[in-house]
């Protein structure tokens, strides 16, 4: 009898240590930790030394809409990405130094009609990327354009207008990356197409 009951309590608490080990393991839905690889691909964008758009050690993205943060000592092209997110067959990622927000999948963000110019600095930086849950490898894409001036003693504005003349639209009062087809794109979403900036 005495053996019987021993072995009862010994088949119980072997129960209860694989139940909690199940439950230690993360389940299908959950945040689990990643860490993302990214870099800038080439652009005509300008920002650290004239030529090139650099990482910042503060810096964060946001994958799937969870946010990831710059995993590095000093500014340089590239960068790992740390943070938690549900893992997923492709990921969608997005960095950008204006106000957003992520709804069903895509990035939403209002682009202003007003920028300011600031030297070796853009107003607004709206990049994306995508990759496979196998590869977490990022490459962003700047998906705006941007106009670059030189401010001299004869041509010293403190405002300047910019007109579309071939039909283009300059801004986008609210605007969506789009990430269902192979490469992100920017779509505008109140179909208001601002011609000056």
């Amino acid at each position: 009898i005495i053996l019987m009951i021993t072995a009862v309590v010994i088949s119980v608490s072997c129960v209860e240590d694989i139940a909690d080990g199940i439950n230690d393991q993360p389940q299908k839905g959950d945040p689990v930790e990643m860490t993302f690889n990214a870099s800038f691909a080439d652009t005509r964008t300008t920002l650290v030394n004239g030529v090139d758009v650099w990482w910042e050690p503060e810096d964060f993205i946001t994958i799937n809409g969870d946010s990831f943060f710059a995993d590095i000592k000093e500014t340089g092209p590239s960068a790992e990405f740390k943070g938690e997110t549900t893992p997923a067959a492709e990921y969608s990622a997005a960095y950008l130094s204006c106000p957003y927000e992520w709804r069903d999948g895509d990035c939403y963000f209002n682009f202003s009609w007003w920028q300011l110019a600031v030297k070796n600095q853009l107003p607004c930086l709206v990049s994306a990327a995508k990759c496979s849950g196998n590869d977490k490898s990022l490459r962003f894409k700047s998906l705006l354009g941007y106009v670059k001036f030189t401010v001299t003693e004869k041509f010293l504005p403190n405002r300047l207008d910019i007109t579309a003349n071939g039909g283009e639209y300059l801004t986008l009062a609210l605007a969506k990356i789009d990430f269902s087809g192979d490469e992100p794109v920017l779509v505008d979403v109140e179909d208001e197409y601002p011609k000056e900036v």
